[in-house]
């Protein structure tokens, strides 16, 4: 889940897995700081409400051509 401010920064990134084996941790944390590196995120101020609060799927087992 991410948390952000209405100026579009991050207030919390808090990942929700259900396992934390060696190789799914390293995608997840490399996860964590992409969307850390993209911020500040510029979306309506007006739909605040809307996108205060995100919630995503990431799955490793996707990635090149998984």
């Amino acid at each position: 889940m991410i948390a952000l401010n209405k100026d579009g920064t991050i207030s919390n990134v808090e990942p929700v897995t259900r396992d934390t084996n060696g190789q799914r941790e390293v995608a997840i944390n490399a996860a964590v700081r992409a969307v850390l590196s993209c911020a500040p995120y510029e979306f309506p101020i007006e739909k605040y409400e809307l996108w205060r609060e995100i919630k995503f799927t990431f799955d490793p087992r996707n990635m090149l051509g998984g």
